[in-house]
């Protein structure tokens, strides 16, 4: 392959796995949009609606390992298309539920475990594993700026939806977007560019032998593996509870709902360039006080 085919699917790979991670965590950041309207046609209250979004986000920290493990055994592709058709169904269910039982199998549990396949634990994965080590951290750098990037669209897209459709139409249209995942996976299937973007053990011949929970075993006896895992805690605070709550909030202060999606499109944005500023500065300072600094 030639070097100018290689760097055009470089570039390919790479959004891809950015859109894939932009609809997985874009379309997540629409839901505190449809609080009001979900709570007056269910009859249930904002303790019930905060409730399922936090069981959302237990079943996937829950599934990612898991689903990683299967990722690595039988095709990240394969896993992210499962992943983005239970998202779909989820979406599909919490957007046609009528109670708070079905609400909470749609956004609670189908969501929660879709995430784990089409979250960046796979994604990333799968696009490191295409690209030469030489582009691997670009590549990787494009792909992860996806969930900012689909909060920066994807609130506008899902108020829009809201006032066109209503609250249980604008889910379905956001079931049938995130299908887009499925053909984006492909892209991500083929053999790698480079012999050195393949595991070490795979160009060897040869294959790990390491189970799952031999693996989570040695990752939970470093100390630097707890901390790191107690401060992503940080992220139910900081994006979870705003992208829920803030819209609420909003309305309460009897402000318009079109600014709280233009707020949220804001963070996203603002996040975008954060990312790209702190790892400018982890390269140039030590990486544990850069993040002191940004908690």
């Amino acid at each position: 392959m030639s070097a100018k085919r290689i760097g055009i699917t470089i570039w390919i790979v790479a959004f891809a796995g950015c859109l894939i991670g932009s609809l997985n965590l874009g379309t997540r950041t629409t839901f505190g949009l449809f609080q009001t309207d979900i709570l007056r046609d269910l009859a249930i209250s904002p303790s019930d609606f905060g409730l399922a979004i936090a069981m959302q986000n237990l079943m996937w920290g829950i599934a990612t390992p898991f689903m990683g493990a299967i990722a690595d055994k039988f095709g990240s592709m394969r896993m992210i298309i499962l992943g983005a058709l239970l998202y779909a169904v989820g979406l599909y269910v919490m957007g046609t539920a009528d109670s708070l039982f079905a609400f909470n199998v749609g956004a609670g549990f189908l969501i929660g475990i879709g995430m784990g396949g089409v979250g960046f634990g796979v994604v990333l994965g799968a696009v490191g594993r295409r690209v030469p080590a030489e582009h691997r951290s670009l590549a990787l750098g494009i792909a992860s700026a996806g969930g900012s990037f689909g909060q920066f669209y994807m609130a506008p897209v899902g108020q829009a939806l809201l006032e066109t459709y209503g609250w249980s139409g604008a889910l379905t249209a956001l079931s049938l977007i995130m299908t887009l995942a499925v053909p984006l996976a492909f892209l991500l299937a083929r053999q790698p560019l480079a012999a050195d973007a393949a595991p070490v053990a795979a160009r060897q011949g040869k294959t790990p032998d390491i189970s799952l929970g031999e693996a989570l075993g040695e990752a939970y006896r470093h100390l630097g593996f707890n901390l790191l895992t107690l401060g992503f805690f940080v992220c139910g605070f900081q994006v979870a509870f705003i992208t829920v709550h803030f819209p609420k909030y909003l309305e309460i202060l009897h402000i318009d709902l079109r600014i709280a999606a233009l707020s949220l499109s804001l963070i996203g944005l603002c996040n975008i360039v954060g990312t790209f500023a702190c790892g400018a500065l982890g390269g140039r300072f030590p990486k544990k006080w850069v993040l002191a600094w940004l908690y």
